[in-house]
């Protein structure tokens, strides 16, 4: 088994293989989500004229942070042992869903894996309309004899837009056993200049057949729930997948006529492969 920590759900919901408080904490995510078609894209237009912008900032941040990921992955090839694994992984997805939330319909993603001997470090960028978003993780696994396995790890999620999201960075918990998945995060959002934390658990039950079942709840200062049924097979060493999401009225971006926020259902249907 590959201990790849909070990758493991991006991988699972994003190929279908297996997808951020204002007034209200159940308004965080969906404000910081949603503020990039309503008051931050008149923000960051203001911003811009008044010569305000943080994007700089980012494209800093984000260079250095790139930087130390190709310097360690660089070392990493030149150091590489027998035990270690690199792999590689492109993706398509209809929609683009984590942890129950819509990013973008229609997005386009890629990835690297390094493995040795329980350590893993990888990165993840996918297309999220305004820039890319690009994940970051690293973190130790084991498993039992038993089949029992345990991994803990660190994640920060960045992104090169100026309008879309801002930064986040989370511990992450993952626990297995036999069909059974279990996951605990714990993070911070830092979202345009308002700082507030959240946590996420997610269970799983994924079966030898293909289908499995999630369950996922935010908690601290965000609140939400969904619930996700899907399929995934290989054909021709290609990854197809199938999966249907139905999301709690505050993770959801569907409004009905009085501008209440509705549940969220969604069909993803997704192509991958992995090298």
């Amino acid at each position: 088994m590959r201990f790849i920590g909070a990758k493991l759900l991006k991988t699972t919901q994003y190929c279908a293989f297996f997808a951020r408080n204002l007034d209200k904490p159940s308004d965080f995510w969906r404000k910081s989500k949603l503020a990039r078609s309503l008051h931050y894209k008149w923000s960051y237009f203001v911003d811009v004229w008044r010569g305000n912008t943080n994007l700089e900032n980012k494209m800093k941040k984000l260079t250095k942070l790139l930087t130390v990921l190709v310097v360690a992955f660089g070392g990493l090839g030149v150091a590489k042992v027998a035990s270690a694994d690199v792999s590689y992984n492109v993706g398509y997805v209809s929609e683009y869903y984590f942890r129950g939330i819509l990013q973008k319909s229609s997005s386009a993603s890629a990835g690297i894996d390094y493995e040795e001997n329980g350590f893993y470090l990888g990165a993840w960028g996918a297309d999220v309309g305004d820039g890319i978003e690009v994940d970051v993780y690293l973190g130790y696994g084991i498993e039992t004899e038993a089949g029992f396995t345990a991994s803990l790890g660190y994640t920060t999620y960045q992104y090169t837009g100026d309008t879309f999201d801002d930064e986040y960075n989370e511990g992450n918990l993952n626990l297995g056993y036999g069909i059974f998945g279990l996951e605990y995060s714990k993070g911070t959002c830092e979202c345009f200049g308002a700082e507030s934390d959240y946590d996420f658990t997610a269970l799983t039950a994924s079966f030898e057949n293909g289908f499995y079942i999630t369950a996922g709840f935010w908690g601290d200062e965000s609140d939400g729930e969904y619930y996700e049924i899907g399929y995934g097979t290989t054909v021709a060493e290609i990854d197809l997948g199938a999966s249907v999401i139905f999301g709690s009225e505050e993770l959801s971006f569907e409004l009905d006529s009085d501008g209440n926020a509705n549940e969220d259902t969604a069909l993803i249907l997704s192509i991958g492969k992995s090298f």
